[in-house]
């Protein structure tokens, strides 16, 4: 699952490329990187994707998608404010994003030596040094129990949310990344602190880097960016879902539209069955 995703960052990434050369490698840490040398632009893209999804919350639903939200609530000697400066003053860009599988931090940056290593040096900070001040935890929660009560009042996303429910059961897929209003009201800073001690972890990390970099200086910045995070252990893999029992289920809602949602488990792709990508 991550490597298919870290494939999608570099094509979109490199979408001015002429040809598209994935060279790959994996650090003294674990960490593995994939990397396009693209110069048409002068600028450096650079994805971190860490095993640190939703799927991985436990019985503390929200906890992963909190902590990603948090990561640019301060980081280091930055807090909330002093870091947008920071990054608006030089025009980089740092944004965060998550799935059930995976938590991503991703930066955009001029490939000026001055601004990039600026940029880096933020972006450690980010994804290693997060503050996790009392504050920004309160703000971004109640923003988060916003978007839930949002999603209550969609019929769209309540019909999404019983599906995942009916196809996965007790498995850690089935709830929702928002997490729920008791669990979140419930996390406090120091239970985001293991979380993020437990998963954005070097060896628990994958790299994807895109720009105006030769291999040698894609190589002295991903080491710069690794050296910062604790080497940590790869996340262990999660179970297999077990297969549902076919079925319906139906909602009264009060919505002008009817919604149906129908979906089944697809099959591995470790399974032997599963077609082979072209030349693969």
């Amino acid at each position: 699952m991550i490597r298919r995703l870290v494939l999608l960052v570099l094509v979109l990434l490199s979408s001015l490329a002429q040809a598209l050369e994935i060279q790959s490698w994996q650090t003294e840490q674990g960490t593995r990187v994939m990397f396009v040398h693209a110069p048409q632009l002068p600028m450096v893209n650079l994805s971190v994707l860490f095993d640190a999804g939703s799927a991985r919350d436990g019985e503390q639903p929200g906890k992963a998608r909190l902590l990603n939200e948090l990561l640019l609530e301060g980081a280091g000697d930055l807090d909330a404010d002093a870091l947008a400066r920071e990054l608006e003053s030089r025009g980089i860009e740092i944004s965060t994003r998550i799935s059930r599988d995976i938590a991503w931090v991703n930066m955009r940056s001029l490939s000026d030596k001055a601004i990039l290593t600026v940029a880096l040096d933020t972006l450690a900070a980010v994804v290693a040094r997060p503050r996790l001040d009392e504050d920004a935890i309160a703000r971004v929660k109640e923003r988060t129990l916003a978007e839930l009560r949002l999603a209550h009042q969609s019929a769209e996303d309540v019909a999404d949310q019983m599906l995942m429910q009916a196809l996965y059961g007790k498995h850690p897929y089935a709830h929702d990344p928002l997490g729920d209003e008791k669990s979140l009201e419930a996390l406090n800073g120091q239970q985001l602190r293991g979380f993020h001690d437990r998963y954005y972890t070097a060896a628990n990390a994958v790299i994807a880097l895109v720009g105006n970099v030769d291999r040698n200086q894609a190589e002295l910045l991903v080491g710069r960016l690794v050296s910062s995070l604790p080497v940590g252990e790869k996340a262990a893999a999660l179970p297999p879902p077990e297969r549902p029992r076919p079925g319906t289920t139906r909602k009264i809602f009060p919505a002008s539209q009817t919604h149906i949602n129908m979906g089944m488990l697809g099959i591995s792709r470790k399974d032997p069955d599963y077609i082979s990508p072209a030349g693969g």
